[in-house]
């Protein structure tokens, strides 16, 4: 009954908690007509912008979706990472969260990074919380269940899509759904395989990653083309009163006339006719890839001797710095994420990458490869430089950084340290910066709002002016020096493709130099050679492209740059809302005012032995901090409460209280039950210490747990015996395994956990000390296939607890922490309770492997049930249980049961489940056979998750 009760409490709770926001920082509340904006002091300003647009996108947007919240919407600005991104929940309550780090200029189409991403997280939030009819008035009783939310019962293809397609403006040139890289990307896909509606349904780790971005705008843009934009406001409209969920195709159909399975194929006619894909194929310069991996590349430079280095990940392994030379391709060392990447011949490669820092955030650093002794050396602290070049004397460093959105280009020491600020800019982006050979200007690609589009433009240094080299009409970005006067660069054509390009910046004449059906990305020069390198989109990402330079074809010249352009110079100016419009009242920010709960929601469960009802709520403040699950319920025959509570406090403290009653119930009115009551406090402190590759938890615990046995007798309770233990004690943590995207299952690092305790203090039934050692290790064989290995060492005390070994029990459902002490390991083959594996002292043993079996990747859309993936496991455990109870020791006299080692194997498959579109579910299908004659058991099971 426990793990029935459990279960379903978990699976009601589903809100979407994140991870918290430094609590430290001085944290106001800006407060407007439809929004609270929480932001940190030193983000004021950012926060003032940010109320003016908010307020005038929602006046937009609640038109667009004809839907108005009946609450406040929170928003939250966060400087916390380098990243660019956002996200948008329903629940608990309306609330977004806008990082204020602008996408690398010419990465997006926009004149303010601020307000595209507003337009695309707000329409999140309106869509998802919009309900019409019985959803609506339910949740006028029940409140923000999650359950009554009809738009989030959607495939995330529709979900995002849909924000992707209000975000794009043709009139403007802004937003994704009109921009080249898609349809660079589009066009890959209908050329390699276009994908059918199940695989999108499914958002897997298979490529392209912004999948249900790509193919959920243009499925919007085909159904406004066929049907016209009414169409898919019909949609969203028609949907919002579903008071049955995943009925989507059937709305669909009452909409449009056709269901979504039909018209997906018609979907793929006219892609092909909007991108004019064709059976011509010639081009003049042809590509010939130098790698094949796919997936992610970044930032390409090259040496004197033809060498060739670039950050890159392929999705089965972690992102690493690459060398090629020669066609050979070697990994040098591994890295956190891509970022950007330089070489001197003196000072060797400086790259940066992103790293945790002070543990609220995330932030970019640089670091120095050493080519001859094979080191990295990190040469700054939370600098937050994303973008780095060596000066090419080797005297110093230019270094890009963001601050509260806004660019700064520094000059730094070779060792990191700074010098001076070069650079200070405001509403425009900078990226891809280059330095020239005489070291006396810096070229980058530089967004202005005055365009949606991207322009190369020269910084210089001395006279810390801006000039214009390329035009607002195309994307113009990723420029390298060649020498003083030229440049290469990549540059969008408006044929929506990417072109290599040159230009001279003396006078300004720009030459394209390829013309081919695929687009070409960060060009570089390969020194004394006759030969260009860059990346190529591919059917599976980005790939390292050679081309000779002796084959170029020189189209024409293009443009004639612009002089003497300012960079302070806007012809854009954000959407203006008189400040008497709306109040700007600004107050220190209360946990307090988002921190009731939002809703409750009744629920039954029940075996043959009782049943029980109750309710349950969770909730959280706009900052993540402070996370709460509550529920209550009533077992009906015998009327005994149960109560479980959990408290999460800034990822530091976490308190558990429940109280709940087993029951057995032989089903005879004359005999009597047996009722075992569990009641549990556990009160943790954790010290986080972490990396972006590993992380260190330092853990002080206390716990009280509490049993009474009793019968139930003509309608009274008659107790059998009560025990209590009191665990206090330490526990250290230590992981750097990992997932990469296309594992199968963790495949890489290890995770140690080590606690002691001691139960002898207070009013405890138990007295000792207790220990574990649990330390798991995964070595990556190829690519998925795993070797899988887990060693437990458990000891206690006389008169503590024991260990108890048996079972192929795994945990679903993560709704509470682990205890201090883990006393109960899983032994396949075994069964769950046995006196023989049952004692003091536990050492364990576990060697797996695991191999992939099938990618199936494909979600029906009705019913919303999908398999990712299916894998496989061979195992072989072994367990050797010492310190037996004096009563197991009498049942087996004469036997000397401490020295025996007890072993098992077996097979498993693993199937990957997605749930309702997103919700994933691991099922073990098992065989295990237990080799000792005595206990051993040939065992067949399905479980949920995996105990290992």
């Amino acid at each position: 009954m426990l793990k029935v009760r459990f279960a379903v409490i978990a699976l009601l709770m589903l809100t979407p908690f994140g991870y918290g926001f430094d609590p430290d920082l001085n944290w106001k509340t800006l407060t407007t007509k439809h929004f609270d904006i929480h932001f940190s002091e030193s983000n004021q300003a950012l926060a003032s912008e940010v109320s003016l647009l908010a307020e005038s996108i929602h006046n937009e947007l609640t038109v667009t979706l004809n839907w108005k919240p009946k609450s406040k919407t929170q928003l939250v600005i966060t400087d916390h990472t380098d990243i660019a991104n956002g996200y948008a929940s329903p629940l608990p309550f309306n609330r977004s969260v806008l990082f204020v780090h602008p996408p690398k200029a010419g990465n997006l189409d926009f004149r303010s990074w601020l307000r595209s991403l507003i337009v695309h997280e707000y329409t999140h939030v309106l869509h998802l919380d919009k309900a019409e009819g019985i959803p609506d008035n339910v949740r006028s009783i029940l409140g923000r269940f999650w359950l009554l939310f009809p738009n989030t019962f959607q495939p995330s293809w529709m979900i995002e899509g849909y924000a992707t397609y209000l975000e794009t403006d043709f009139s403007r040139a802004e937003g994704r759904g009109q921009s080249s890289m898609f349809a660079i990307m589009m066009r890959e896909e209908l050329r390699s395989g276009f994908k059918s509606i199940s695989e999108v349904n499914i958002s897997s780790a298979s490529w392209p990653l912004n999948a249900r971005y790509l193919y959920g705008y243009y499925f919007y843009h085909f159904i406004e083309q066929k049907f016209g934009s009414e169409a898919i406001n019909q949609l969203i409209e028609n949907y919002s009163d579903n008071w049955f969920p995943y009925l989507l195709n059937s709305n669909s159909e009452f909409v449009l006339g056709q269901q979504l399975d039909s018209l997906w194929l018609e979907f793929e006619v006219f892609l092909r006719r909007e991108l004019k894909i064709s059976s011509d194929n010639s081009v003049a310069i042809d590509r010939k890839l130098s790698t094949s991996s796919g997936f992610f590349k970044s930032s390409l430079t090259s040496g004197e001797n033809g060498e060739i280095w670039f950050l890159g990940n392929d999705g089965y392994t972690q992102s690493g710095l690459y060398q090629l030379k020669n066609d050979e391709l070697i990994k040098l060392t591994d890295i956190n994420s891509l970022g950007s990447l330089d070489f001197h011949s003196e000072r060797g490669l400086i790259y940066a990458q992103p790293e945790i820092c002070d543990e609220y955030n995330i932030y970019y650093d640089l670091y120095r490869y050493d080519l001859i002794s094979n080191t990295v050396v990190r040469l700054t602290e939370c600098s937050r430089y994303s973008e780095a070049r060596w000066l090419a004397d080797g005297t110093g460093v230019i270094a890009l950084r963001y601050s509260s959105g806004k660019p700064i280009l520094d000059l730094l020491t070779v060792n990191g340290s700074f010098i001076r600020e070069l650079h200070r800019g405001d509403d425009e982006v900078i990226s891809y910066i280059d330095v020239s050979p005489n070291g006396k200007t810096v070229v980058a690609s530089v967004q202005r709002p005055s365009s949606s589009r991207a322009r190369l433009e020269i910084f210089d240094i001395e006279q810390k002016s801006w000039r214009a080299l390329t035009n607002e009409n195309n994307h113009a970005w990723q420029a390298e020096f060649v020498d003083n006067s030229n440049i290469i660069f990549s540059a969008e054509t408006d044929a929506k493709q990417f072109s290599l390009n040159q230009i001279n910046i003396d006078n300004n004449n720009i030459s394209r130099i390829t013309n081919s059906l695929y687009s070409f990305f960060e060009p570089i020069y390969i020194e004394n050679s006759n030969s260009v390198a860059a990346l190529s989109y591919t059917a599976n990402g980005y790939d390292l492209v050679t081309l000779n330079t002796e084959s170029f074809n020189t189209v024409s010249h293009l443009y004639i740059g612009i002089e003497g352009v300012k960079p302070d110079q806007k012809e854009y100016s954000s959407p203006s809302i008189k400040q008497s419009e709306h109040n700007r009242e600004v107050n220190d920010y209360s946990a307090w005012d988002t921190l009731s709960p939002k809703y409750w929601f009744p629920f039954a469960v029940g075996n043959e032995n009782s049943q029980e009802v109750g309710i349950q709520t969770s909730g959280m403040d706009a900052l993540e901090n402070h996370i709460y699950s509550l529920a209550f319920s009533l077992e009906i025959e015998k009327q005994k409460p149960n109560l479980f509570l959990n408290y999460l406090y800034d990822k530091s403290v976490d308190v558990l209280l429940q109280n709940y009653h087993d029951i057995i119930d032989d089903d005879d009115d004359s005999t009597f039950d047996l009722i075992e009551q569990n009641s549990e406090f556990e009160f943790a402190y954790h010290f986080p210490i972490s990396t972006v590759l590993s992380q260190w938890d330092f853990e002080v615990a206390l716990s009280i747990d509490s049993t009474r046995e009793y019968l139930w007798f003509d309608d009274d309770e008659h107790l059998i015996r009560e025990f209590n233990e009191v665990l206090a004690g330490v526990a250290i943590n230590f992981n750097s395994a990992k997932n990469f995207l296309r594992s199968i299952s963790i495949n890489d690092g290890r995770s140690v956990r080590f606690a002691f305790a001691e139960t002898g203090i207070w009013d405890s039934d138990f007295d000792g000390k207790r220990m574990l050692l649990d330390w798991r290790e995964y070595f990556q064989l190829h690519q998925e296939h795993v070797l899988a290995l887990r060693l437990f060492v458990g000891s206690s005390e006389q008169g503590a607890k024991p260990f108890q070994v048996g079972g192929d029990f795994s945990a679903p459902f993560q709704i509470r922490q682990r205890t201090l002490i883990d006393d109960r390991i899983a032994f396949r083959g075994y069964p769950g309770f046995s006196r023989l594996l049952y004692g003091r002292h536990v050492r364990f043993a576990s060697v797996e492997w695991r191999f992939p079996i099938a990618h199936v990747e494909r979600t029906w859309m009705s019913p919303p049930i999908g398999l990712d993936e299916i894998s496989g496991r061979l195992f072989y455990e072994g367990a050797r249980v010492y310190g037996h109870s004096q009563n197991t020791l009498q049942i087996y006299p004469g036997e000397n049961i401490a020295d025996k080692t007890y072993y098992s194997s077996g097979v498993e498959i693993l199937a990957k489940f997605k749930l309702f579109y997103s919700l994933p579910l691991d099922v073990r299908f098992g065989y295990a056979e237990g080799l000792d004659e005595r206990i051993g058991e040939k065992s067949s099971y399905v479980s949920f998750g995996t105990s290992f």
